[in-house]
């Protein structure tokens, strides 16, 4: 396990190429990480994306691995300009993705619930039956699947 370095085309290159020009730094442990959670979890949080945009634009409804493939499509090339910072890319412990996660949690929760369409081979069963519990300064409640407190 180590670090790798990508180019912003996705191509992954050596520490020289790290030297003069713009690199993207990616820890071996970070996608072994993904692969665990998925082998755990399933691959559902991930596809359940593509589902609910094909779906909200009248597309039928798809499998697992033609959500995966559309994914691997989507993301084949390069990183699209406006997701490149090159003062932070090259480093670990500086991103700032998700500053608060618990907040970006929640909302994640209140975007994937609201929503109403086909999905997945019945992805939104493994997401809206989990329960988040998001919390205010004065209040704590629990938001159910179909959103409401």
């Amino acid at each position: 396990m180590g670090t790798k370095f990508f180019t912003y085309d996705g191509k992954q290159c050596g520490f020289i190429r790290k030297m003069v020009d713009d690199v993207i730094l990616i820890e071996d442990a970070w996608i072994n990480e993904m692969k665990g959670h998925c082998a755990t979890n399933g691959y559902d949080t991930l596809l359940e994306l593509v589902a609910r945009v094909l779906s909200a634009k009248g597309h039928p409804a798809i499998s697992r691995a033609q959500a995966f493939i559309v994914l691997q499509q989507f993301f084949k090339g390069e990183v699209p300009e406006v997701l490149q910072n090159t003062d932070i890319d090259e480093v670990k412990g500086k991103g700032n993705l998700f500053a608060k996660p618990a907040k970006a949690a929640a909302a994640a929760v209140d975007t994937v619930t609201k929503p109403v369409g086909k999905v997945v081979g019945g992805g939104i069963n493994a997401v809206s039956g989990v329960l988040k519990k998001t919390s205010s300064k004065n209040q704590s409640s629990e938001v159910t699947e179909d959103g409401s407190e």
